[in-house]
């Protein structure tokens, strides 16, 4: 527990319908954001009911999400709508803490993890459930933010420029990297692209090899901000050195295993 202000404050970390644009996000409107970049050990498992369901993991495993500093009030609100029971054998999620990795560094941060036997559709093996919903319902179109200015879009006419907000442009072990730092921002190109763009894009910022990771940034636009735009940005050395991805096509349509 962090003292803020004479008020007690705890650092709790998303990954699912909490975060930015979830269906439950506006339980943490009131809430300061810490990090829209971070992650943690874990696995990830999408679930028949929508949601991810989050299983604490001793491999290599990462989860993606965000950090948030809530009130004591606030997260035992949470612990009401996520039925965290005194009893673990009834409870729907445990609230534990776990140390949790930002480009700061890292931090003990709150998570909930799913207490009961469930079915899973598949496991989410690149960790980002944001990204795998994003994958689903991704029809004709969808918006990239290009801070490469990549020539592999350079045959894309309908480009606009931006910024994203709230990052800087970095060059990491030799690679361009997107990182997260408040009161910056970094010119790019808004594209609209289509829906088959995206494979080559995961070929091109090599996510199969884990150098690269989709994230999804707010670019200001005269004024205006579009939310939850596309990008690629940097894994961290340590992570980008373990093994590659095994992800397929073929993980889209796993379901019925019990978790």
């Amino acid at each position: 527990m962090i003292l803020f202000r004479g008020i007690k404050v705890e650092l709790l970390f998303v990954y699912g319908t909490l975060r930015k644009s979830g269906v439950n996000h506006t339980i943490l409107e009131e809430a300061e954001s810490i990090a829209k970049q971070a992650w943690t050990t874990g696995k990830l498992y999408y679930t028949n009911w929508y949601f991810p369901a989050f299983k604490k993991s001793n491999t290599r495993h990462l989860v993606y999400g965000e950090l948030y500093k809530v009130t004591k009030q606030q997260l035992l609100t949470l612990d009401v709508q996520l039925k965290v029971e005194a009893n673990r054998s009834e409870a729907v999620y445990i609230r534990t803490k776990q140390v949790i990795y930002t480009e700061e560094g890292m931090m003990t941060a709150n998570i909930y993890i799913y207490n009961q036997i469930c079915k899973y559709r598949y496991p989410i093996p690149h960790g980002d459930w944001k990204f795998d919903s994003f994958l689903h319902k991704t029809k004709e179109t969808f918006l990239f933010f290009d801070y490469e200015k990549s020539p592999i879009l350079s045959d894309y006419r309908e480009k606009t420029i931006g910024f994203a907000q709230g990052y800087s442009l970095e060059i990491l072990s030799g690679y361009p990297h997107l990182k997260e730092k408040k009161g910056s921002l970094v010119e790019g190109r808004l594209i609209r692209l289509p829906s088959d763009a995206l494979s080559e894009l995961m070929m091109n910022y090599q996510f199969f090899q884990n150098i690269y990771r989709p994230a999804f940034v707010d670019v200001l636009i005269e004024g205006e901000y579009v939310t939850d735009v596309l990008t690629f940005i940097l894994n961290e050395p340590s992570i980008y050195q373990h093994d590659e991805l095994l992800i397929d096509s073929s993980y889209l349509n796993v379901k019925g295993t019990v978790l």
